[in-house]
């Protein structure tokens, strides 16, 4: 597993990654302070679309923390304003 977003408490998008045909990530939440999330950890999953810019793809949430990527494609991940800290791995 890797960070791709440190822990944090603003909005903020990760460093960008690229799947590409026959490969998956899987995108998580992570909670700084223990094994709970925050009860408004929210994040946005992003995909480029050929003209360079990012489209909504997926959302992450406290309920479903986890998405497993399969698309071919370069993402990223856009973490909403939250009172708590969250960041966003991937492995």
């Amino acid at each position: 597993m890797a960070s791709i977003l440190t822990a944090g408490i603003t909005e903020a998008f990760s460093s960008t990654f690229t799947l590409a045909a026959g490969e998956s990530a899987t995108v998580y939440l992570t909670d700084a302070a223990g094994p709970g999330l925050p009860f408004d950890a929210c994040a946005d999953i992003q995909i480029a679309s050929a003209g360079g810019e990012y489209v909504p793809f997926g959302t992450l949430t406290r309920t479903d923390p986890a998405r497993v990527l399969t698309a071919v494609g370069t993402f990223r991940v856009n973490r909403h304003p939250c009172a708590t800290a969250v960041g966003i791995e991937k492995n």
